[in-house]
């Protein structure tokens, strides 16, 4: 591109070859990566007016990538430019001449900064959340049920033993646990006991891992006015489990992966009292 006046040149392509006459505007487009944008490779300039008027570099449209464009003029020395800095997008930015060269420029955005951005960050952390919900919501399902435990079947010795099997599955979480109760009798009406529930097989959301070497347990107290299934009833129970959580973020846009480890634990008492009729 050579000779005639131009007043404005939007410019995206790389290397464009100028001669001559200068425009009056010079702006690049950036493209939609650090590494596509304008760059101009003038020789033989002179000013657009044919005397001292200088050129005003600007930017025309893109979004901001990278904070270093380089080389995007060549052939241009300090006399040819009106300004070095300027304001694009809500960056500043300056034009600044390569170490050892007085015609080649690069564009810098000094405030940018080229990471993830907060959006993308913010999507990644509610697909974690989300996950989390679903393993809290499992441990908690589990406990609930381990407060329900229960052995009031006595031989001579006034003791009860049994085992339990449960399979759990949910959206993203499937598990099967084994349960060890027992108990003993004291006096007529009143029992106490004691279980163990520990999984064997765990399969969670693909994002989440929790650690089955820790199992549950807790203890129980019952009370039947009689034998039959009528009269005064109740109980009290409190169950505990805590366990290792290893959550992997993923990537979501330009957010980064991440992995991290904690403690779930997760408690309750539960006491009921009924009272049955004999029709």
């Amino acid at each position: 591109m050579s000779g005639a006046t131009i007043t404005t040149l939007n410019n995206s392509q790389v290397s464009l070859t100028y001669y001559g006459k200068l425009p009056q505007n010079y702006n690049i487009i950036l493209g939609s990566n650090a590494s596509t944008f304008g760059t101009l490779v003038v020789t033989s300039p002179s000013n657009y007016d044919g005397s001292s008027g200088k050129t005003t570099f600007g930017i025309n449209s893109g979004a901001v990538k990278a904070n270093k464009y380089a080389g995007v003029i060549a052939g241009l020395s300090t006399t040819y430019l009106s300004s070095q800095t300027g304001t694009y997008s809500g960056y500043d930015w300056t034009l600044s001449l390569q170490s050892g060269s007085s015609t080649v420029w690069d564009l810098l955005f000094a405030s940018y900064v080229d990471g993830p951005s907060s959006a993308d960050t913010d999507a990644s952390l509610l697909t974690v959340a989300s996950n989390l919900k679903g393993v809290i919501n499992y441990q908690n399902s589990s406990l609930n049920h381990s407060l329900n435990y229960d052995c009031s079947y006595f031989g001579k010795s006034n003791s009860c033993m049994s085992s339990s099997v449960r399979n759990s599955n949910t959206k993203d979480n499937d598990s099967q646990s084994v349960a060890i109760i027992g108990s003993t009798k004291i006096g007529d009406h009143v029992r106490v006991g004691g279980f163990i529930d520990g999984t064997v097989n765990k399969d969670h959301n693909f994002n989440m891992k929790l650690n089955s070497n820790s199992p549950m347990f807790g203890a129980f107290t019952r009370f039947n006015q009689y034998d039959q299934n009528f009269g005064l009833k109740g109980g009290v129970s409190a169950g505990y489990i805590n366990q290792d959580l290893k959550s992997t973020r993923v990537v979501t846009g330009t957010s980064e992966p991440g992995t991290g480890t904690s403690n779930l634990t997760t408690k309750g008492i539960q006491a009921e009292i009924q009272y049955g009729i004999d029709a």
